[in-house]
């Protein structure tokens, strides 16, 4: 299943690691994941954060480390194991024969939940603390179909061409490129034409982000993709870019678009078609979802009495052609 990603040469596992048919290059599997990356990419105070937590989960489990370490203050909190994290799922054509690629797969919050569903599912997230934590949860839930790599920084993934049914890239998209020196753009447009390489023909993808015109921006809120700045990515480019550099800073956190923008991403990746979902309330801690369309919307807006602090998120279910 996997590939070198710069040279694209099948890889076969040896003692020491990953090798291709000439025997190099070598990657390490370190507590059973592949790792693809030259470096870790975050800073040496949260790498080790992230170790004591996996040392912790492997003696006591991960929900106990998690609330452990929920207590001295440094833990991922409820997020990870909120169960409206993976409502999307439902949404997807997943069943017992299925191979999934999951892309950010973060503390497996949405990995374990595939795994019970799925034939096999292969997560891989650019943080190793996090893939190495992914695969104790899932072992410790019973599953052993989940295999775990660490890498995808700069949009390459190190899988063979046309080996999975679904690809899910959950709440990722903006952030791709924020650990590269390229544009934001130009590895967000990797990543999506990547997964059409590691779709079988016909397959689905997941792909949900935030809105660039989401109603909070337009009302001035605080953008994390633009280093906290009010309006943030709802500006003009020309606008942001000049405002971000008044504040010391070359670019932004993430990169995020319209619909409009994000379908023809997609389209241009080598997507046959798209079809759009809103998250309700939003994307992080969804109710429920349902099709982006003017009569299911007004039909959820007339049903949904209870406040709506902005406008939906974005999701698009893409297939391959």
């Amino acid at each position: 299943m996997y590939q070198c990603p710069s040279s694209h040469r099948p890889l076969c596992m040896e003692s020491q690691g990953l090798v291709d048919d000439r025997g190099d290059p070598r990657y390490e599997i370190r507590h059973e994941v592949a790792v693809f990356q030259p470096r870790d990419f975050i800073d040496a105070e949260s790498a080790a954060r992230l170790d004591r937590l996996n040392q912790r989960a492997r003696h006591v489990g991960f929900l106990a480390a998690i609330r452990d370490a929920d207590g001295r203050g440094e833990g991922p909190g409820q997020y990870v194991v909120d169960p409206a994290r993976h409502g999307y799922v439902d949404h997807l054509p997943i069943g017992p024969t299925s191979r999934v690629l999951e892309i950010g797969c973060s503390l497996g919050q949405c990995t374990s939940i595939l795994a019970k569903r799925a034939a096999e599912v292969w997560a891989i997230d650019v943080v190793r603390g996090q893939a190495e934590f992914t695969l104790v949860r899932c072992r410790q839930e019973g599953s052993s179909n989940v295999h775990v790599a660490a890498g995808g920084e700069d949009g390459r993934l190190p899988y063979r061409d046309g080996c999975f049914d679904v690809v899910i890239l959950n709440l990722v998209l903006e952030w791709c490129g924020v650990r590269s020196s390229e544009d934001h753009v130009i590895v967000q447009r990797r990543m999506l034409a990547e997964i059409a390489r590691v779709l079988r023909p016909g397959g689905c993808a997941w792909i949900s982000t935030k809105n660039r015109f989401a109603m909070r921006l337009l009302l001035g809120g605080r953008d994390e993709h633009m280093s906290g700045m009010r309006f943030g990515s709802a500006l003009p480019g020309w606008l942001a870019g000049a405002a971000l550099a008044r504040r010391g800073s070359s670019r932004a956190d993430g990169r995020l678009h319209s619909h409009r923008g994000l379908r023809r991403l997609i389209l241009d990746a080598g997507f046959e078609s798209t079809e759009a979902f809103w998250a309700i309330p939003d994307m992080r801690h969804p109710r429920r979802f349902t099709r982006a369309d003017s009569s299911a919307v007004r039909a959820v807006r007339a049903a949904d009495a209870r406040p709506r602090d902005g406008d939906p998120d974005l999701a698009r279910a893409g297939r391959r052609r």
